[in-house]
């Protein structure tokens, strides 16, 4: 060694290797003892949640008979629902047959209530299975609903039921009805246990994660192993944020509810299944024809979640309902994949804490608990756009790699833009990947290069996406074109209740920047502006940025506006004003005291927490929308007002006006009779026309309001919980009784 060294000067000396000391083997000890811990929490979490009944189980169908409503005698039960009675017009001398269909588990999740007279003679009732013999309900329920008094075997929950009533009597007292009524799902307190464990393994797999004071960390097998157990730990946070995200869109109303478009990839996915092809045109499936002109829309959702159901459960295509089913859970699964990508980005751009708190904040966005719960595209649309923002983040080291990362870039960007044209946007996140290396060459010539080459490699892997996303399109072109065509028709046309009567780009302005201050909060815009300064996300970011920059030019630009395009986009926003949080945090601390920046510090982070009331304040509201419970009660709500304001105007009936009368201006006739009109008002400009210029002869009696009258008019109005003003002509109900002071 001595030789070696004189004979050829001195050996660069190695770095010191701290020891291991015996209060860091402590805390290495106690760090795996608590991320161990968090795997037996995660572990039985799984367990508890595999064996929790799923809260969809098709949809029961209801045939013949009347609603409840029919009989005055009847006692209204708000807990009722899929309910029907043989008192039709004729009262006991009415007749009939109902058929009420019970998708497999069903009785788990409700009571059969039978209300009427069930002699089991004039009026008889059954609970069939097929291949076996019915059993019959003899009861007497009178006017109430009463819970079945039939004993039906365990083993008949499990599959499809159909309860059949026949009334063929026509004296007093010859009547029957069906119906069921909601309960607790039997493993509910499982459920909200398996929540629990899971919350318990993500703090405690963010214990085991949190960063050591002693930095850098130990060389030798247990700093190994340290940082070996930190990324299990995020791993495992990953992982809870998935089933947690699962849990938290999981709702048992959602397939009752019906979404206006997500009827259009049912019955293009059992015409593809036909036709035993991969064809997203809707020119071939049943569907309304007003909808045949926008062909191959949402191809790339359509043939992705075809696949995906083909392979898994590919009887699901014989019926709507199951088909259905199927769909939201493919919504329900990306939405929860979101949650798990965004908090692996943010612990790898800024740390545990901010990585935890931005999944959070993201869960609570009520446009992507929105989405979540609906057929449509949205949910994979931000799945992928996401993933595709976290690639340009990427900094692979070598030529090679980087040729690799943009070809998969333009291949995510090319199946976004088969799901709507407009996501062809997304190829700019393979200029914001390929600049930093074309800048970073010497000469003109070699950057110009370079970048053609980058622009070749992107192309291919966008054609490349393009194609796998919807080959039918390549066949069709020019179908595919005139589909586009029609889409730019219906957006740079107007689509009353989304936009205003004399549109402008100041009041389209006005109305997307009133949107997000709701549903977002003023933290998360103002700090998200923050979060492009600094390295965090880059390049990314810088794509991102100009993404929805011309995305919101585009839509200012419009007549139309529709939260939901800028659906995708949300996640990536909410962590860049993470990432600006902690960014202002970063500044605070170089240049404060350790004292004032630490209170500040915490003072952010409150300002943070409290910002998050707006898009969580939003989000419970909705969610009550897809609660089986609090929609018949809110159902039950609006129906009650207008029974009573009904009986307090001795109107003989109710006329409901729709929006298409709204937005023609479209007033009632004037009548002899007394009639309670019961019109539509979506917070927009055309529901303040109709009632600020109703006719002088009409006087408006009551306002229910609607859950959402507090934001600009989204989809959330229309789609959830519309307004609605009872109005009435003073002149044809002389004995109305005042329910408070007429107002115009």
């Amino acid at each position: 060694m001595e030789a070696a060294a004189a004979g050829n000067g001195p050996t660069p000396s190695a770095p010191p290797v701290r020891p291991w000391t015996g209060a860091q083997s402590v805390e290495s000890g106690l760090r795996m003892v608590v991320f161990v811990a968090g795997l037996v929490f995660l572990a039985l979490a799984c367990a508890l949640l595999a064996q929790a009944p799923s809260p969809r189980t098709g949809t029961p169908a209801l045939a013949g008979g009347c609603a409840p409503t029919t009989s005055p005698y009847l006692e209204a039960d708000a807990a009722v629902r899929h309910a029907a009675i043989s008192f039709c017009a004729g009262g006991d001398a009415a007749t009939g047959r109902m058929s009420l269909y019970l998708p497999a588990g069903t009785l788990d999740r409700h009571r059969l209530v039978v209300a009427g007279y069930l002699d089991g003679e004039a009026v008889r009732a059954h609970v069939r299975r097929e291949g076996a013999p019915p059993l019959a309900i003899v009861q007497r329920a009178a006017e109430t609903w009463t819970p079945a008094e039939v004993a039906i075997p365990e083993a008949w929950r499990s599959v499809p039921l159909e309860v059949e009533l026949v009334d063929a009597g026509e004296g007093h007292a010859q009547w029957g009805g069906l119906g069921l009524a909601a309960i607790a799902p039997p493993l509910a307190i499982e459920r909200l246990d398996a929540i629990l464990w899971l919350a318990a393994a993500a703090a405690f797999c963010l214990l085991a994660a949190s960063p050591s004071r002693r930095q850098p960390y130990p060389a030798g097998a247990p700093g190994v192993l340290w940082r070996g157990g930190r990324a299990l730990a995020i791993a495992g946070l990953a992982a809870a944020a998935l089933l947690l995200g699962d849990a938290w869109y999981r709702n048992d109303a959602a397939e009752d509810w019906i979404h206006p478009d997500q009827e259009i990839p049912i019955k293009v996915m059992q015409a593809m299944h036909a036709h035993d092809d991969l064809n997203t045109d809707f020119a071939r499936a049943d569907i309304p024809g007003y909808f045949h002109e926008y062909r191959y829309n949402f191809s790339g959702y359509i043939l992705l979640s075809y696949l995906a159901i083909r392979a898994t459960a590919p009887e699901a295509f014989a019926s709507d309902e199951d088909l259905r089913d199927r769909l939201l859970d493919i919504s329900r699964w990306c939405a929860a994949a979101t949650l798990a990508l965004c908090l692996l980005l943010l612990a790898r751009h800024a740390g545990i804490v901010h990585a935890v708190l931005g999944t959070a904040a993201i869960a609570v966005v009520p446009q992507l608990y929105q989405d979540a719960h609906y057929v449509r595209l949205e949910s994979l649309s931000t799945l992928l756009f996401t993933a595709c923002f976290a690639l340009a983040t990427l900094r692979p080291r070598g030529a090679a790699w980087r040729m690799v990362l943009l070809a998969a870039i333009g291949l995510v960007a090319g199946l976004l833009s088969t799901i709507k044209f407009t996501y062809a946007i997304c190829t700019l996140f393979c200029v914001g990947a390929a600049l930093p290396a074309v800048l970073a060459r010497p000469g003109r010539a070699e950057r110009l290069r370079l970048l053609a080459a980058a622009g070749a490699i992107s192309l291919a892997g966008f054609i490349a996406g393009f194609c796998a996303g919807a080959p039918a399109i390549v066949a069709d072109l020019p179908g595919y074109l005139a589909g586009i065509e029609a889409l730019n028709r219906q957006y740079g046309g107007g689509h009353p209740p989304h936009g205003f009567i004399e549109p402008g780009m100041g009041k389209q302005l006005t109305l997307i920047a009133g949107y997000y201050f709701a549903t977002l909060g003023l933290p998360l815009i103002l700090l998200h502006g923050l979060g492009y300064f600094r390295q965090a996300f880059s390049p990314g970011k810088a794509a991102y940025g100009a993404i929805l920059g011309l995305t919101l030019l585009a839509f200012v630009m419009q007549n139309a506006f529709f939260e939901r395009n800028f659906s995708p986009y949300l996640p990536a926003f909410v962590m860049l004003s993470v990432v600006g949080m902690a960014n202002l945090r970063h500044w605070l601390q170089t240049r404060l005291a350790a004292g004032p920046a630490l209170v500040l510090g915490g003072a952010l982070g409150a300002f943070f927490v409290l910002g998050l009331a707006a898009p969580l304040g939003v989000t419970d509201r909705l969610s009550g929308h897809f609660r089986e419970d609090d929609l018949a009660a809110k159902a039950a709500e609006v129906e009650g007002r207008q029974r009573w304001a009904a009986h307090a105007l001795g109107a003989v009936r109710t006329e409901t006006l729709r929006f298409e009368q709204v937005f023609q201006q479209k007033y009632p006739p004037t009548s002899s009779e007394c009639v309670l009109h019961a019109g539509i008002a979506y917070n927009d400009d055309w529901s303040r026309r109709y009632y600020r210029h109703l006719p002088a002869t009409f006087r408006v009696y009551d306002r229910i309001a609607s859950d959402f009258d507090d934001l600009p008019v989204s989809t959330l109005q229309p789609y959830h919980s519309p307004g609605i003003r009872l109005f009435y002509e003073p002149a044809a109900c002389p004995g109305a009784i005042a329910l408070h002071p007429p107002s115009r």
